[in-house]
């Protein structure tokens, strides 16, 4: 490759599920609003836990036929809420761990692996005991990077070009501030000898800033309602409760598993300008660094979202630029900003399909063409 990757837009059929939910409606609806790659969510109607193997593999024809008949391609497969929601592959009954790589992660690999595709997720989680120490929190991170680098093998052995495993913004799931992303990443790399990579949402840098390690003002000012001060550990915040606020100081101290190290952490450019490089899949999202939303980019959110499709590829433009990171895999080579907009089951499907078409028109100021080079885009 050269120094700069091709850039494509595609969109997550999530938007879909529940409601289009055959893959030839899928594929047809997404180039209908202005997509012609496509990021599969587990979760409409492609999800190996639920569906069974059988179905998988006719899934798998499915998409190899429509994609042919419609020229919609899916870029990725990606993990879906229902795996999002349980402790995963960081659950504390290895059995369980076992099962979860054996039944869903080999098999969702391997479906990308029929289908041409990567494969992006995010499905663990780090229970409250597991993180109150740093040695709990220490093993955890340990177990997890042990399982993703032989789910990275097995990629590997499968043919699929690429893992992407998605950054998030709490300190039970890990990885969740820009020191930790490059711990994981680097980790599986050496342990695989195959590059695991991240998926940077734009949305995921909006919970740091409420994990900030407090100062010794913060908690003179304390009002009495937890909810308003972050200050890591259940026992320290017993000892706020207390009064007794030089112990909290040194409980936090001898904790920084929970806490974001800056700002930094909660600016989704400064991932861009970090880990754009080292993201094959960049999820996208109007935000106002709020929350994480998912809205679409429409004339209604843009006005207060800090998004820009602009700004976003400049960004990344800045890591191929900045100097190697040691320890991390090669740069991608392709990047698939890819819209992840949620839809409330009480949304109309036409509104929906609307937002998706302003969405991808908003996009196309910045991505004009599928496949130029980054420099190109961004002159």
């Amino acid at each position: 490759m050269g120094k700069y990757p091709k850039i494509y837009l595609a969109v997550d059929n999530c938007y879909g599920y529940k409601r289009f939910t055959d893959v030839k409606e899928w594929m047809q609806r997404s180039l209908d609003c202005g997509y012609t790659y496509i990021e599969a969510s587990a979760d409409t109607e492609a999800d190996p836990l639920y569906m069974g193997d059988a179905y998988m593999t006719r899934w798998a024809k499915d998409v190899n036929r429509y994609s042919a008949e419609t020229g919609a391609k899916v870029a990725h497969l990606y993990s879906g809420h229902g795996t999002y929601t349980t402790l995963g592959l960081a659950h504390p009954d290895m059995e369980v761990r076992r099962r979860f790589i054996d039944g869903w992660f080999g098999r969702m690999v391997d479906a990308a692996a029929d289908v041409g595709a990567g494969l992006g997720f995010y499905a663990h989680g780090f229970t409250n005991s597991d993180i109150q120490t740093p040695a709990g929190y220490r093993r955890c991170v340990e177990e997890l990077t042990h399982s993703l680098a032989e789910i990275t093998c097995h990629a590997r052995d499968r043919g699929v070009e690429y893992l992407s495993l998605e950054n998030m913004y709490t300190p039970h799931m890990y990885p969740w501030t820009l020191k930790t992303a490059g711990e994981i990443v680097r980790a599986v790399y050496a342990e695989a000898g195959y590059p695991m990579y991240l998926t940077v949402d734009v949305g995921h840098m909006a919970g740091q800033k409420r994990f900030l390690r407090p100062t010794m003002d913060q908690l003179r000012e304390y009002s009495g309602t937890l909810g308003k001060l972050w200050v890591g550990t259940e026992k320290a915040h017993k000892l706020l409760k207390k009064g007794e606020l030089n112990a909290v100081m040194d409980d936090v101290a001898a904790n920084p598993q929970l806490f974001a190290d800056g700002m930094e952490d909660s600016d989704p450019y400064a991932w861009l300008e970090r880990y754009g490089c080292f993201s094959p899949i960049i999820h996208m999202q109007q935000t106002d660094n709020n929350a994480s939303a998912h809205r679409p980019f429409t004339d209604k959110y843009n006005k207060n979202g800090v998004i820009d499709i602009h700004r976003v590829l400049e960004a990344i433009k800045k890591s191929y630029d900045a100097p190697e990171i040691p320890g991390m895999p090669p740069k991608c080579g392709d990047i698939y900003i890819t819209v992840e907009v949620f839809c409330g089951t009480m949304d109309y499907p036409y509104e929906l399909l609307e937002n998706l078409a302003e969405t991808a028109g908003w996009m196309r100021q910045g991505i004009t063409q599928d496949g130029l080079t980054l420099d190109r885009l961004v002159q």
